[in-house]
């Protein structure tokens, strides 16, 4: 029963996928900005889109309470949220640091992009790329940091489409796995990658253009993945 529901969803994934380039299209109606600009926008919607319903699948797969908030912007207000950052008084000291009060009340605010909550509580952080590479994933491991160390029991989740992480076939390869052993071994954060397009990206390649379809196994592993963390 549950593989046929699969399929379906399978079937629909690549049709969204096929269909992501008129959504350009009518992007480009809406909007003033640049082409790479609404390229961005178009991949950002995409990626979101499908996860979403990879992700509602299976919280109804569960019949779960947890939710799925995409956005910060759309956490309800008494979310438990990851705090903006401040900048300490050792570390003033040491830089030998002023800042007036209207600048202490400002700090870094991570945005994630979703976030599946429990009771309006975070459960797990969700990052939304068509693509990563070791420059990315980087910068996510910061994000991750900053997450786990608010609340180590938070999972954050690296939802691609496709790898530019790839070694020797394997879509994240031996250098992506040092990064993050590094990361794991030193601060303890664990950072977990989902991809559902089997084909590698290729520098300069436009997954929307080229129209790319998720692989069965990987849309399997990804289910399998929320289901189990649900």
């Amino acid at each position: 029963m549950l593989e046929s529901k699969i399929k379906e969803l399978h079937i629909e994934l690549n049709k969204i996928i096929q269909s992501a380039d008129q959504n350009v299209n009518k992007i480009k109606q809406e909007t003033s900005r640049a082409s790479g600009g609404i390229k961005r926008m178009a991949k950002g919607n995409l990626v979101e889109e499908i996860y979403s319903k990879v992700i509602k699948f299976c919280l109804n797969e569960k019949k779960s309470k947890l939710k799925l908030i995409n956005k910060m912007g759309n956490l309800p207000k008494n979310t438990k949220k990851i705090p903006v950052l401040k900048v300490s008084k050792d570390y003033t000291n040491l830089k030998n640091l002023k800042f007036t009060e209207k600048e202490m009340s400002t700090g870094y605010e991570d945005k994630f992009d979703g976030f599946i909550i429990e009771n309006n509580k975070i459960k797990i952080v969700l990052e939304y790329k068509a693509y990563s590479e070791n420059t990315m994933l980087k910068r996510c491991l910061v994000d991750a940091t900053i997450a786990q160390t608010f609340d180590k029991n938070i999972k954050y989740c690296l939802c691609l489409l496709q790898s530019q992480l790839t070694q020797n076939d394997k879509l994240i390869g031996y250098n992506a796995h040092s990064l993050m052993d590094f990361f794991y071994k030193k601060y303890n954060i664990n950072t977990d990658i989902l991809i559902l397009v089997k084909e590698p990206r290729k520098v300069n390649e436009d997954i929307i253009k080229k129209k790319y379809e998720i692989d069965y196994g990987l849309l399997k592993k990804s289910i399998n993945y929320f289901l189990t963390n649900f």
